[in-house]
C-alpha cells in the first residue's frame, strides 16, 4: 500500500497509556473539534487482562478488529501515548492496510540491546511487585519521575486522578508488556507503510531523543512541544492537536509549524 497523503478524511483512533483512561484524549479531542475511536488498555478501567500472557502483538490484532468493527473495515489514523504509542506502532507494522498514519506520542519502538532488555525487564519485575504490595506509593512515585518533569503539586495532581487502580491486573500490565520482554521495532521502522509523525515533550528528553530518532528511520516528521513533559499529551493538549491537525492535512509539514 503506498504511503496515503490524504489522511484528512480517515477515522482517527487514540489509544491512553500506563495508568491512563479513555478520557486522557478529551482535552485534544476537544482542540481538534472532532472525537475519534478510542481504545482501552486491558487492566485498565475494568477490561479484562484474560488468562494468557499479554502480548503487544495479539494486543494490536484485537485492536484493529475493534476498530474495524466501530467504524467499519479501511485506513485510520492511529494516535497512541507511551504504551499505547507502542501498541499503535505493532498495529502499523503488523497490519498497513489498517494503518495510513501513525502519531506517536512520547513513545518508544521498544529496546534493542540484549543487556538493556534485561535491565528493564527485571526493572520491571520489581515494579509490579511495588504495585501490588501497595499501589497509591507506587502510582505516587510513578509521577515524581524526572520525566514527567513534575513539581510536587503537580505530580500529587497526576496521582489523584489514578487513586483507583486495579493493582493486581496493572502488575500483569507492568510485567508482561515491558519493552524488556515485547518486542523491539526499531528495525522494522524503515519499512512502515503508513505516514507517521512522533511528538515528544522538551523537558522529556530521553523521549526527544528516541522520537527524533524513530522519525529520522521511519521517514517521518517529529516535533518537541515546549513547556511539555511525558504526559504532553495532558500538560499541552492544545499544542498536540496543532500538530495533529497539521499531519492530518499535510503530513509532510509539520516540523515547520511553530513550536510552543
Amino acid at each position: 500500500m503506498p504511503r496515503s497523503r490524504r489522511l484528512g478524511g480517515l477515522p482517527l483512533v487514540f489509544i491512553h497509556g500506563f495508568l491512563g483512561a479513555r478520557s486522557d484524549w478529551d482535552a485534544v479531542a476537544e482542540w481538534l473539534g472532532r472525537d475519534g475511536v478510542r481504545l482501552g488498555l486491558p487492566g485498565h478501567e475494568g477490561a479484562p487482562l484474560g488468562d494468557a500472557r499479554l502480548s503487544l502483538d495479539d494486543l494490536a490484532d484485537a485492536a484493529v478488529a475493534e476498530v474495524e468493527s466501530a467504524v467499519g473495515e479501511g485506513p485510520a489514523v492511529w494516535v497512541g501515548y507511551s504504551l499505547g504509542g507502542r501498541l499503535a506502532i505493532a498495529a502499523a507494522a503488523r497490519h498497513p492496510v489498517a494503518v495510513a498514519g501513525l502519531v506517536a506520542v512520547s513513545a518508544s519502538p521498544g529496546i534493542d540491546d540484549a543487556e538493556a532488555r534485561a535491565e528493564r525487564a527485571a526493572l520491571d519485575v520489581v515494579r509490579a511487585e511495588e504495585l501490588r504490595r501497595d499501589a497509591n506509593s507506587f502510582v505516587s512515585a510513578w509521577y515524581r519521575q524526572p520525566l514527567f518533569a513534575y513539581d510536587d503539586a503537580s505530580a500529587a495532581a497526576a496521582a489523584a486522578r489514578r487513586s483507583n487502580v486495579d493493582a493486581a491486573a496493572l502488575s500483569r500490565v507492568v510485567a508482561e508488556l515491558s519493552p524488556g520482554v515485547q518486542p523491539s521495532r526499531w528495525a522494522v521502522l524503515a519499512g512502515l507503510e503508513c505516514r507517521s509523525l512522533w511528538l515528544a515533550g522538551a523537558r522529556d528528553a530521553a523521549y526527544v531523543a528516541s522520537a527524533a530518532h524513530a522519525a529520522a528511520l521511519s521517514g517521518g516528521r517529529f516535533a518537541a512541544i515546549d513547556g511539555g513533559g511525558h504526559a504532553v499529551h495532558l500538560d499541552r493538549p492544545a499544542q498536540v492537536a496543532a500538530r495533529l491537525a497539521a499531519f492530518v492535512q499535510d503530513p509532510d509539514d509539520v516540523v515547520g509549524l511553530p513550536r510552543g
